[in-house]
């Protein structure tokens, strides 16, 4: 997983000769995360089984990352009152399949 997402930045992009063009990216990654979650939804029974569970217990799932408020797809807790923070889209999206 981690050398996928290494090949999947920036740098890896570079390392293939490829410019990344995050405006474009950056203008279609909601429609696509979306497609690609709601085909693993409708395909894979455990990712479904999960969260169906987590949305019927009403927890609010966060996809973790250490970027704080600049994170889009996920985030992380405040230490002082345990708050979200970051965007934590995928969560989001995640939650809005069930």
């Amino acid at each position: 997983p981690a050398e996928a997402k290494r090949m999947g930045g920036k740098g890896g992009f570079r390392k293939l000769g490829i410019e990344l063009d995050v405006g474009q990216w950056n203008a279609v990654r909601d429609e696509e995360m979306l497609k690609i979650l709601k085909y693993r939804f409708e395909n894979e029974e455990l990712f479904k089984m999960i969260l169906m569970e987590i949305s019927k217990k009403k927890i609010t799932l966060l996809h973790f990352e250490r970027s704080g408020k600049r994170s889009y797809w996920g985030g992380s807790r405040n230490k002082d009152d345990k708050k979200v923070v970051g965007r934590n889209r995928l969560g989001e999206m995640m939650m809005s399949l069930v």
